[in-house]
């Protein structure tokens, strides 16, 4: 990712504002000179991606994450910073995340409007998979939420 920065309306800005902020660029390409070890691993990892059933995963993208968090609001789930701190709060975190990161926005647009029908098609999603397919989805969801934060 290459930096410009924003250009400065020095003349016209007061002295209270802050200096510009550079912007990153997405379609710069990456020099791997210019790259940490630590971010090569995140990089690789995301290159990678992740499998749960056999699947390949989406990313789990901003789209993903907002309906995520709109869909625990919607059901007065407890904080987000509870349930990451507690691994049997998370497994139905994890559930939706993995749920939401094997399917398209065409399975999820005629629920995203009623909560309580998307949790049902979730937790019968969830329920097919063999009782110790739960630790496996608890710790995925924990990496996939992770890594979406990490880039």
């Amino acid at each position: 990712m290459s930096t410009a920065a924003i250009p400065s309306a020095e003349s016209t800005a007061p002295s209270s504002i802050a200096p510009p902020l550079s912007v990153y660029r997405d379609e710069a390409p990456i020099d791997p000179a210019g790259i940490d070890e630590a971010s090569v691993g995140a990089i690789e990892a995301v290159d990678q991606g992740f499998y749960f059933r056999g699947m390949k995963l989406h990313p789990f993208n901003a789209s993903r994450n907002a309906l995520f968090s709109q869909h625990r609001l919607a059901l007065g789930a407890p904080s987000l910073q509870l349930a990451l701190n507690d691994v049997d709060g998370f497994a139905a975190d994890a559930y939706r995340i993995l749920w939401l990161c094997s399917h398209t926005p065409l399975d999820w647009s005629s629920l995203r409007c009623n909560p309580a029908k998307l949790q049902t098609v979730i937790d019968e999603w969830a329920d097919k998979s063999p009782v110790t397919d739960a630790v496996t989805a608890t710790l995925l969801g924990y990496q996939v939420y992770a890594a979406s934060r990490s880039i």
